[in-house]
């Protein structure tokens, strides 16, 4: 939970350095989540970030504060794959076989799209935004209307399928299967898909403005293809397998990051590396950069999600961790660094509601789901816990899904004995009335 160490090596690479604003000041690390970050996608509104974990968990976080202004649950396990869809909604993809669609602000999704069989690993949306598109553990690649939910089944490839896109015209997507199969599939059907062997595993795809294909594989290589599938450029980071893959809006970089690779940035032009983000904890799951082009959004094993600036791979707002550190009360006490992970969900003075969490003020002696201000699932309302140092300590011994069933707080727990005590001692000293 310490700080990040961040290491930029190289020079600007063409992009504007983010400009001072709101998102400027905001926290560089959001920590939030129980387990590793899986999954993130920027909202049209520019303002919201969505993120998917292990944990079971989805986290909308304001961007302009680093706050935690809702968690959703609705998966089974962990959310694979968030995608941001028209007018503020987004579609999660899960390790259950379902995906579900979220408009608005209720609890529970719009839509639930039913038909894969095995784990969800990726979705795209059209350019238009009608169609979103997915593939899965189940070899198939389907094709959902958003406006009805109608969907048919698009393609059957040989093997699990981990990689899709949209190519920029909406015309067709572009998957990739744990064989090593690269496959350009019409949407229409009008047309048998274009197909070629990569011979390794290809985890992840992403497409660029003019249409080329990069692919992002088990051996470490970025290969950029064109639209009939022919060899362009191949860009060997040397580090293994690569797990997440983004390319700038105008198509000149592309981001990635792997089990062993840290986030690096390549001039696709040059095909050269740029920079190498130092910082992270491996493996980087998932990463995206902002609509226009300035912010890249990374996440990974060490449940954090990172804002960087994309010209320079420095962090992009404050620290979270100095932030907090200034704000907490009492913040030179081991509990309150162990508490860093939770700052985003919840506070420690009664006029702090509007996070994802309720606040803390007057925790101890009180029953669950009582805390004024806050709307508690009716599973949390109708159990008779009271907040002792004992039931706490049993929350984070089990971790929330298992002590407190139909809870909304991402999954975690506090393994080590003595930053449980040291939490609770300090949330003594700091909640009382």
């Amino acid at each position: 939970m310490g700080r990040a160490v961040l290491a930029a090596v190289g020079v600007l690479f063409g992009l504007l350095a983010l400009a001072s604003g709101a998102l400027a000041e905001a926290p560089s690390a959001l920590r939030g989540h129980g387990g590793p970050v899986k999954a993130l996608a920027p909202l049209s509104d520019g303002a919201t970030l969505v993120t998917g974990s292990f944990d079971s968990a989805i986290i909308l976080w304001d961007r302009t504060s680093g706050v935690a202004r809702r968690v959703l649950r609705f998966h089974g396990s962990t959310v694979n794959a968030i995608a941001a869809l028209k007018d503020g909604c987004f579609a999660s993809g899960g390790e259950d076989a379902r995906i579900a669609v979220w408009c608005g602000d209720g609890p529970t999704p719009q839509h639930v799209l039913e038909g894969h069989t095995a784990p969800v690993t990726q979705l795209a949306v059209s350019p238009d935004g009608r169609m979103l598109a997915s593939v899965s553990f189940d070899r198939t690649v389907r094709l959902w209307a958003l406006d009805g939910g109608s969907s048919r089944t698009l393609d059957t490839a040989s093997a699990p399928l981990n990689a899709l896109a949209f190519l920029p015209d909406g015309a067709a997507v572009v998957t990739g299967s744990y064989d090593g199969t690269v496959r350009i599939v019409p949407v229409d059907g009008g047309q048998p898909p274009a197909t070629m062997s990569l011979g390794v595993p290809v985890n992840t795809a992403a497409v660029a403005a003019d249409g080329r294909v990069l692919i992002a594989g088990a051996d470490g290589h970025i290969r950029v293809l064109s639209r009939a599938l022919t060899l362009e450029a191949d860009i060997d980071l040397g580090n293994g397998p690569l797990t997440a893959l983004a390319v700038t809006p105008d198509g000149r970089y592309a981001a990635t990051a792997g089990m062993r690779t840290q986030v690096t940035l390549v001039d696709l032009a040059a095909g050269k590396v740029r920079f190498e983000i130092l910082g992270p904890g491996l493996p980087v799951w998932t990463l995206a950069f902002s609509a226009d082009g300035q912010e890249l959004l990374t996440g990974g094993q060490d449940r954090t999600v990172r804002r960087w600036i994309a010209a320079t791979g420095k962090p992009a707002g404050g620290d979270a961790g100095v932030e907090i550190a200034e704000t907490l009360p009492l913040a030179t006490e081991r509990g309150a660094e162990v508490f860093r992970a939770c700052v985003a969900c919840h506070g420690v003075r009664p006029d702090e509601t509007l996070k994802a969490g309720p606040t803390l003020a007057g925790l101890f002696g009180r029953r669950i789901a009582t805390a004024p201000g806050y709307d508690y699932s009716e599973a949390l309302k109708q159990m008779s816990i009271v907040w002792t140092p004992e039931t706490f300590a049993e929350l984070f011994t089990k971790g929330p899904m298992a002590y407190t069933p139909g809870t909304k707080m991402p999954e975690q727990r506090i393994t080590d004995p003595a930053d449980r005590s040291a939490l609770i001692a300090w949330l003594q000293k700091v909640t009382a009335p």
